[in-house]
């Protein structure tokens, strides 16, 4: 045998470092398309539980409206910036129980009231009896998909927020079906 056959040469080396590079790009890719692993998220505090794909986010805030002292609760996710989806699940508890129709169309006048927003897609939806409304609103930098349900002295929200252009994600809708009403029992 010559002692060319014994050696490798500098081509056989270069073969074997494409195989060991495109095996590591394939197996990176599959790693990287793997779905995301929802979890259930439970709130009884604020009577609501959700799946989302990441840990939420919690945050809390009080104000003063018509209705009186409110708080709002929001769990979202960490979009890390537009390009990704963000998940939110929002709760604002009043003193008092709430006309429905009355606070849904306060939440549309109030998110629409400075003109930079567009509503669309309007339309009613109920959850657990409870009766809601889903839109869409659209900006120029981002477009919204959103569900507002009146129950008792709370409107919990549910939307997912997108850069505008993107399309909504395809598990908005699993989200979106997630919610459950812990205290739902009218």
């Amino acid at each position: 045998m010559s002692s060319s056959a014994k050696k490798p040469t500098h081509q056989h080396a270069i073969i074997h470092l494409l195989r060991s590079t495109s095996f590591l790009l394939v197996i990176a890719g599959l790693v990287a398309c793997r779905p995301r692993e929802w979890k259930q998220y439970s709130h009884p505090e604020d009577g609501v539980a959700f799946s989302l794909p990441s840990e939420p986010v919690m945050t809390e805030k009080s104000f003063e409206a018509k209705a009186g002292h409110g708080n709002t609760r929001s769990y979202r996710t960490d979009s890390a910036g537009f390009g990704a989806p963000l998940y939110e699940v929002s709760v604002t508890t009043y003193p008092n129980d709430l006309d429905v129709k009355v606070s849904l169309e306060n939440f549309k006048t109030k998110l629409s009231e400075n003109g930079t927003k567009k509503i669309v897609n309007d339309h009613p939806i109920a959850l657990q009896s409870y009766s809601g409304e889903e839109f869409d609103l659209e900006t120029d930098k981002v477009h919204e998909r959103l569900r507002y349900y009146v129950v008792k002295n709370r409107v919990v929200g549910v939307f997912v927020v997108m850069s505008a252009g993107e399309p909504f994600p395809v598990d908005m809708d699993r989200f979106f079906h997630s919610l459950q009403l812990l205290d739902a029992a009218k």
